[in-house]
């Protein structure tokens, strides 16, 4: 009982003995949080549900010791934005993310005069000092709402510096910060991004975490960290829902992580900064556990949409030294859509550049519009634009796609974009459901250079293409090569080492009825069904090194011996049922009989 009574004593003494605006020991009794720096009540300065005593609580936080300002429940008519200026040690907290909220509208909002010379504000803006000598560090934003309503009528973009500026309008902005938490936040309503960091060259951020915080119906970036090298970012358990994109962040020591992503034109994007140079290279990325459904539902006509894309490799600078600690795993991409609306790529994972692990992430449910177009991708691998001299290697383990309709549009499973100097090494995973007419389980194509890939037990169900040389085949690797595809080679050219792995699991084709030279593309096991007396006199859409497995199911067809078909006995081979004949391709000779027979 003592001590209950000593709690107690302490709450009455903090709420009632000591001045809101001049304690220096807080106790906030709704959340029991003790903190070192004064606590104070907007409402001390004027009971207004404006932005008034609000900005008059944060200008009077003492620069050298901080504040925890409380914002009571109410809807708030913000006019002019509020700005947090060269402030340190500051918490504003709320009374709960639906209960307090600030709201500004879109065609009445007026920027704080301390930004004229800037684009970029926003209901709350934080920042250094005015020289940008001093960052403001040590800030936490929780359980409020930040409304931008955008019913109004906007600037114009001439106007993105002028008084109002409203063209740029952020729900909260931030530069020149480090050690910034929002937790418990909810953001509705944008302009353009809507929690944005961004600025010249030095002003990145460092230690940022938004945690449990649900964005909603923003126009753009619902998060974006895009200021030259941002670091030690963490973004979880939060809620994207009718976003545009939904968090992107530039940078290095990243951990996105058990975060939902509802109906987005894009989810999450990881890309390696640019400047200091002193920090060159993305490492040490987790994105893991993530959930994305309806990836595509918002789009424009002209924008790619990505579930999560990592580009870590599109500079490696002058230390010839690859991005390295990238784990991308345990992610779900369901329910997407490749709207009639949008021209551009849809990609589940969008992997580039650096040493990845990719592991156990799952792609389903990818449907396609009457009328789009644009290529649609589960899983898009590749080096990046800079190759340098050192080698990448990525490992993709156990990841999955399956449920999958690509419809009228390219579709692919894994496609890899790779460079010489790369590897990839590829265990456990199951491609299926990849489109029969229009795709491929496993794409590499020829401009990508010859990377190594090596297979360890995979399932692609679908078209396999790689002209280039396969490192490794080792356990029960399945290539099923059902479906049917026009002008491209299947298998690839005579630098393949694929061999023997053609006939693992593939379905029979069947020729076209009396053709006398029938295309091979797409698998090396045909039959005939010829209803007339046919000669095949020559094979089409061959390549270099196929094998090929023929089964005669009628008495008209005959193989004629001559040209760059040589069988045995330089005899034509006349066919009756179930007899068999087995040719190969050899470069500068032509077809030549290895077996079959009459049975």
């Amino acid at each position: 009982m003592k001590k209950y009574t000593t709690w107690f004593s302490v709450l009455l003494f903090c709420a009632y003995v000591l001045p809101a605006s001049a304690e220096y020991f807080n106790v906030n009794a709704r959340n029991l949080v003790v903190s070192e720096s004064p606590y104070v009540d907007v409402r001390a300065y004027g009971a207004a549900l404006t932005e008034v005593p609000i900005q008059a609580a944060l200008s009077a936080i003492d620069n050298a010791i901080g504040a925890d300002v409380f914002i009571p429940r109410g809807t708030y008519t913000i006019g002019t934005g509020l700005v947090l200026q060269g402030k340190s040690n500051v918490t504003i907290r709320g009374a709960g993310k639906d209960v307090t909220i600030l709201r500004m509208n879109l065609g009445t909002a007026t920027k704080p005069a301390v930004f004229n010379a800037d684009g970029n504000w926003g209901i709350l803006s934080i920042e250094s000092d005015a020289a940008f000598a001093s960052p403001a560090s040590n800030i936490t934003i929780q359980d409020m709402t930040f409304w931008l309503d955008n019913t109004g009528t906007p600037g114009a973009i001439g106007d993105e510096n002028g008084a109002n500026g409203q063209y740029w309008i952020k729900n909260v902005f931030f530069r020149y910060a480090g050690n910034i938490t929002f937790k418990n936040v909810k953001i509705r309503g944008s302009r353009w991004e809507a929690l944005y960091s961004d600025g010249a060259s030095g002003s990145a951020p460092s230690k940022v975490r938004v945690i449990n915080s649900d964005f909603f119906d923003t126009q753009h970036n619902a998060l974006n960290v895009n200021t030259g090298n941002a670091s030690d970012v963490f973004v979880y358990g939060c809620l994207f829902d009718n976003t545009r994109f939904g968090a992107q962040v530039v940078g290095n020591r990243i951990n996105i992580s058990k975060n939902i992503f509802k109906d987005v034109g894009g989810a999450i994007i990881v890309a390696e900064a640019s400047y200091p140079a002193a920090k060159n290279d993305t490492s040490d990325i987790i994105v893991s556990g993530n959930i994305i459904t309806g990836l595509g539902a918002n789009t424009t006509t002209t924008s790619n949409v990505y579930g999560i894309s990592v580009s870590a490799g599109d500079s490696q600078f002058t230390d010839n030294t690859v991005d390295h600690g990238i784990i991308v795993s345990n992610n779900t991409v369901n329910n997407s859509v490749k709207k009639s609306t949008n021209a551009g790529p849809l990609v589940a994972f969008s992997l580039y550049g650096g040493h990845i692990k990719a592991s156990n992430n799952h792609v389903s449910g990818i449907t396609i519009e009457s009328g789009a177009s644009g290529d649609t991708v589960a899983y898009a691998l590749g080096k990046g634009t800079a190759s340098g001299i050192a080698r990448q290697q990525m490992y993709f383990n156990n990841n999955t796609l399956d449920n999958t309709m690509f419809g009228d549009v390219w579709g692919y499973g894994v496609s890899i974009v790779g460079g010489d100097n790369s590897s990839y090494y590829f265990s456990g995973n199951v491609m299926t459901g990849i489109s029969a007419s229009a795709g491929f389980a496993l794409y590499i194509p020829v401009a990508s250079g010859t990377p190594y890939v090596s297979l360890n037990g995979d399932i692609f169900n679908g078209y396999i293409y790689y002209p280039g040389k396969w490192e490794d085949l080792s356990g029960p690797t399945y290539l099923n090569t059902a479906g049917a595809l026009s002008n491209l080679p299947l298998f690839g050219d005579s630098n393949g080492a694929i061999g023997n792995m053609y006939s693992k699991n593939v379905l029979r084709k069947t020729f076209t009825d009396n053709d006398t030279t029938p295309s091979i593309m797409g698998s090396n096991v045909w039959q005939t069904a010829n209803t007339g007396a046919t000669s095949i006199t020559a094979f089409s859409d061959y390549i270099d090194g196929q094998e090929i497995t023929i089964t005669f199911t009628d008495n008209n067809t005959t193989v004629v011996h001559g040209g760059d078909i040589h069988l045995n006995g330089s005899a034509n081979f006349v066919a009756t049922p179930y007899d068999t004949l087995k040719l190969m391709w050899a470069k500068g000779v032509g077809w030549v009989q290895t077996g079959g027979g009459v049975n």
